[in-house]
């Protein structure tokens, strides 16, 4: 074979090699080859580089694996003698990352006053190969190999002097190189990890040059796992679309050294503990800062040269950095109302409390870019192909871990690398093809994999495989009034039992009921669960309510302090399509109207209750609100009061005065209050001594009485003692007014001078009534029964 047959056969290859592919480094080829490929390509001079595309540009970036020497490049092309063969060789290679339709062209580097040639050539090999053993020391010095790739270059950019003395090619790819910089560290954490285990041998989806170095590099610099930094958790921005919306996740982390449980994190102007996660809704803002432990962290919103918020549907996370990574081919989008995006959304709706913005689902799978605003965005190529996860509806490992019933279907072109951990043994790492899959995931068990493919090309799935595996609850839905639960699980060959070792059927009185599967000497524990009605109030910045099914009891004065103030109503997974709304008890006030997401695909259903507070302060009235779950031929599956809304009775300085007065008693009642009346005002007049035995005065107030009102009563109505006035609010009429919250109250004592002769009792004629008054007589006004009554023997009521 000729020189130019030879040259023109490699090229060929390298070319079809390179589809797919982010880093030409991605290539296999050693020293050896690399050095073959140079004395056939240089002796062709500038020219072949316009035949031999392909050859050209991995020899371009094989020489700077191989050949860089601090800061030195363009030597090892003893041709490129000049500044200008130079430059026309790199603008050759620019123009080659630009057309090609996979590789990365590191277009931000220029923004960071990089060499425009150099820069790129270099970071398509990685790391340089004489700078791979300072990568290995700064990552192990720093990171640890259970920390995401994410979390160890936020740090790294954080402290700029942890690299003041690494080569600048190390740190160039690091602080700029994105999402393919992020991948290539987060697969030399794998290959740390697979060391530590001893379970190395693979290459974890990194060249062969890197893993070998690695291992050399790890004989003599082994790190001890007593250096390791335990970072600090950081917060999270995140969307749940129909639901909260925008917010704030703070993980629980009173255990770490550095924390400890009396801290906070404080945000938003506010604070929250440590002890527990949080999720807070937030409000449009163009970033928020969140403090922890003297850490300071920093998220970005929407700003005016950044017009969109990107998250990954798969974990409800915000994607950083957008504009230095490829998007997922399935996107959730946060942007302008007006902004026209390209190409179109398959779906957009409003999100709450970012008023203008909308949030939309994009299906990116024929698409290169995303255009939105001035912005435009690369979408990732897929690598792997997925079907549905074959995932077994309301079961999952005790430890919330999915339940499959076969093995997933995941198809991909060629090779990819497998991390493979079965019942938490690790089972080593092999690049196989798609169709050797199922023959290494074959029997029941917990899985563990990680496919690696092309840089920024990965799938983790964590599943127990249960192949056979059915379940059938009857009710399918547990409704707030369903108390019984019937479970048909059937598992093929397999046994079943209860935690009590019963056989099956299975009954339970709780959505939830645990059972294990018995395969051999294999127990595994799992959790069937149907879903469960539940809802919650979601107002921005402040911490949601939990999750319930008790009704929502509110004031007005809480719902004017936010901006959007939502109810959320989860279905779970139900299977049957419904309609979901409010419906008023008493017709005082319109029904807040519920809308369910279309980009989230959930059954969640929400309310907007900005109208209905703005009536219920308008109007005075409050309302009851009961939830109405129909299927769509409109036949009702519950009904069940969840809301009630009452206005706000700013009352204050409630005074009570008693006097005899023309044979008569005089109760006068006095008070301030301020803003629009409120229908339901009632006050109560009621004997403390004797308040369950219904001697009790009510009167609803009506509109002009706003200050004060008397009652007039026979002297024979009221005997001596304590009274108590109680201001209530009770739209619907009367209540139980000794156990209903007041608004306010305020005690009197009636007939004082009669206290004397009224509680000294004789012990003869003592009864549990009249005893009972006067030991309360004598502990209230001591200055009026100054002592005890004596104790009595053989009381009758």
């Amino acid at each position: 074979m000729s020189t130019k047959d030879q040259i023109s056969s490699e090229d060929y290859r390298i070319t079809n090699e390179l589809k797919g592919k982010r880093l030409i480094c991605e290539l296999a080829f050693d020293r050896g080859e690399l050095d073959q490929w140079r004395k056939l390509l240089f002796p062709e001079g500038l020219p072949g580089r316009l035949s031999y595309p392909s050859l050209t540009a991995v020899v371009t970036v094989g020489t700077g694996i191989y050949y860089y020497d601090q800061g030195d490049f363009w030597s090892a092309f003893p041709m490129l003698d000049t500044p200008t063969k130079r430059s026309a060789w790199g603008k050759w290679f620019e123009d080659f990352l630009k057309q090609h339709e996979s590789l990365e062209t590191f277009r931000f580097f220029k923004e960071q006053g990089a060499h425009r040639y150099v820069a790129p050539i270099l970071a398509h090999g990685g790391i340089p190969q004489s700078c791979l053993p300072d990568l290995f020391a700064l990552i192990t010095r720093y990171g640890d190999p259970e920390q995401s790739s994410q979390e160890l270059i936020v740090l790294l950019k954080e402290h700029n002097n942890y690299m003041v003395h690494i080569d600048k090619p190390i740190q160039r790819f690091l602080l700029y190189g994105g999402e393919v910089a992020e991948e290539f560290v987060a697969r030399v954490l794998a290959l740390w990890q697979s060391r530590e285990r001893g379970d190395g041998g693979g290459t974890l989806g990194l060249p062969r040059r890197v893993v070998e170095a690695f291992a050399t590099w790890y004989a003599d610099h082994k790190p001890s796992q007593s250096q390791r930094l335990r970072h600090l958790p950081r917060p999270e921005l995140c969307l749940k679309p129909g639901d909260l919306g925008v917010f704030l996740y703070f993980p629980r982390c009173d255990d770490h050294p550095q924390i400890g449980p009396t801290a906070c994190w404080h945000a938003l102007d506010k604070q929250w503990a440590v002890t527990r996660s949080h999720e807070i809704p937030l409000s449009l803002g163009k970033n928020w800062s969140v403090t922890c432990a003297n850490h300071v962290s920093h998220l970005e919103g929407v700003t005016e040269t950044s017009h969109a918020l990107f998250f990954d549907p798969s974990t409800g996370h915000a994607i950083p950095d957008p504009g230095r990574r490829r998007l997922p081919v399935s996107l959730w989008a946060v942007y302008k109302e007006d902004i026209d995006p390209e190409p179109k959304p398959c779906y957009t709706e409003e999100l709450p409390g970012w008023p203008g913005f909308c949030v939309a689902v994009f299906d990116l799978t024929y698409c290169t870019h995303l255009h939105i605003g001035e912005n435009h965005f690369e979408v990732r190529r897929p690598f792997f192909y997925c079907d549905d996860d074959p995932e077994v509806s309301g079961i999952r490992a005790v430890d919330d871990i999915s339940v499959f019933n076969q093995v997933p279907r995941i198809k991909w072109e060629g090779q990819a690398n497998l991390s493979l951990i079965k019942d938490g043994q690790p089972l080593g790492n092999i690049d196989i093809d798609d169709n050797e899959l199922d023959i290494l995931i074959d029997e029941v068990g917990t899985y563990n994999i990680i496919l690696r493919g092309p840089l920024g090309q990965n799938i983790h799935k964590h599943f127990v495989l249960i192949p056979g595996l059915v379940v059938k609850p009857q009710p399918q839905v547990m409704w707030p009034d369903i108390k019984r639960i019937e479970w048909d699980i059937s598992v093929g060959h397999l046994e079943l039992q209860s935690l009590c070792g019963h056989a099956p059927p299975f009954v339970s009185h709780q959505p939830h009921f645990q059972f294990q599967v018995i395969s051999g000497d294999l127990i595994i524990d799992l959790v069937a669960e149907v879903p469960q009605l539940q809802w919650r109030l979601v107002m921005s910045d402040s911490e949601i309510f939990e999750w319930e099914n008790k009704t929502n009891k509110i004031g007005i004065q809480d719902l004017i302090q936010t901006d959007y103030p939502r109810l959320v109503c989860d279905l779970g997974a139900i299977s049957e399509e419904v309609n979901v709304s409010l419906v008023g008890r008493h017709g005082l006030v319109p029904p807040p109207q519920g809308q369910q997401s279309e980009v989230s695909q959930q059954n969640i259903w929400a309310f907007d209750l900005r109208p209905m507070r703005d009536e219920v302060a308008t109007s005075g009235q409050a309302e009851e609100f009961d939830l109405l779950v129909q299927s769509l031929d409109g036949s009702k599956l519950y009904r069940g009061n969840i809301l009630t809304v009452r206005p706000h009775w700013d009352l204050s300085r409630l005074q009570v005065e008693w006097k005899n007065e023309g044979g008569e008693h005089v109760v006068h009642v006095t008070w301030e209050e301020q803003g629009e009346v409120i229908a339901g005002r009632w006050l109560v007049f009621i004997p403390v001594w004797w308040s369950k035995e219904g001697n009790i005065l009510e009167h609803r107030l009506e509109d002009n009485e706003r200050s004060s009102y008397e009652w007039q009563l026979p002297l024979s109505d009221l005997r001596p003692g304590r009274y108590i006035v109680r201001a209530l609010h009770a739209p619907w009429g009367s209540i139980d007014w000794l156990e209903a919250e007041s608004i306010a109250e305020h005690t009197v004592d009636v007939n004082k001078l009669s206290w004397l002769e009224a509680f000294t009792i004789e012990a003869d004629k003592a009864t549990i009534r009249n005893y009972r008054e006067s030991l309360f007589a004598h502990w209230y006004r001591p200055e009026l029964i100054p002592r005890p009554p004596s104790t009595p023997v053989g009381l009758t009521y």
